[in-house]
């Protein structure tokens, strides 16, 4: 996935989990270095100067490829789906500026909510909104993993409801406050 902030050019990536860290291949390594099976994402980052800064982050979690889904870019933040983690990454610091850990297993999808002030995350077990800064507003769970029998994961927006479906087929409805709607 790429982006292009002011000039800057942001690459991130997901890097092999079974393939070797090589600790000279980076500029900063951040997380569980000695996690064997966690999520790797690479951000080499090109500056309008033409420097080139490489970061690796490392979190938990099962690996769930980058998508356009899972990744999301508002001014100088980018902010994607790590493991069970989500990441805000800061475009002109060139540093990670915090992650959460929203799900026990996977984060899968993120969009904006409430006109960009605030992000939903939709993970195997938790649907979760935080604001900008990483904080959690709420987090909901269901009665089994909102991943579908088809492998569909994600919530939907529509009139200003989210929709998740669960394993069983089973659609939770809820505001934006993470008030349970409807259950059906």
């Amino acid at each position: 996935m790429k982006i292009v902030y002011q000039g800057i050019e942001v690459i991130i990536s997901a890097l092999e989990t079974l393939k070797p860290i090589s600790d000279t291949n980076f500029d900063d390594i951040i997380g569980y270095i000695n996690n064997k099976y966690g999520q790797r994402h690479i951000i080499e980052q090109r500056d309008v100067n033409g420097s080139i800064k490489r970061a690796l982050i490392i979190n938990e979690g099962s690996h769930v490829p980058l998508s356009i889904d899972s990744m999301l870019h508002k001014d100088e933040a980018i902010y994607f789906c790590s493991g069970k983690f989500v990441c805000k990454w800061h475009v002109t610091q060139m540093i990670l500026m915090w992650r959460i850990e929203l799900d026990f297993t996977s984060c899968f999808t993120i969009k904006f909510l409430d006109n960009g002030s605030s992000i939903l995350v939709s993970g195997e077990l938790t649907l979760s909104k935080i604001d900008l800064e990483g904080n959690i507003l709420w987090s909901y769970s269901g009665s089994d993993i909102f991943v579908t029998k088809d492998g569909k994961v994600g919530a939907k927006i529509i009139e200003n409801q989210i929709y998740i479906a669960d394993w069983n087929d089973t659609w939770h409805v809820l505001d934006f406050e993470g008030n349970l709607l409807k259950y059906s």
